[in-house]
């Protein structure tokens, strides 16, 4: 079934602008770059009519818009999700955009321990 884009606003609003304003140097940046991600995300919905997004796709899509927005050094380098910080595995791939596979290739873990270790 499509999930609807009020459905997902009114769900993730909250989480994302406060990663917006995690990531930008200020409030106006931050809005900015939240009101782009669930324009990206509306024009998904229309294209895709079975697309589903979960928290971790959004956010990943509003890190991967800042990092196309924002100029050089304008987003805080080194920021943490605050969220996610008690979680290092899901915050390195969040933050750094690294597929859970690299991600047990550079730590010499099997998939299944890393998400194991995401779960706990």
């Amino acid at each position: 079934m499509k999930t609807s884009f009020k459905h997902i606003y009114d769900t993730y609003y909250h989480i994302l602008y406060d990663i917006a304003l995690q990531l930008c140097p200020n409030n106006t940046k931050a809005e900015n770059i939240f009101l782009l991600t669930f324009n990206k995300v509306s024009q998904q919905l229309t294209a895709w009519s079975d697309k589903k997004f979960s928290c971790i796709d959004l956010i990943k899509l509003m890190i991967q818009i800042a990092r196309e927005e924002l100029y050089n050094g304008e987003m805080q380098c080194n920021f943490k999700i605050k969220q996610f910080e008690n979680t290092p595995i899901l915050h390195k791939i969040l933050v750094e955009q690294l597929c859970l596979e690299n991600y047990c290739t550079e730590n010499s873990i099997t998939r299944s321990k890393a998400i194991a270790d995401i779960r706990e």
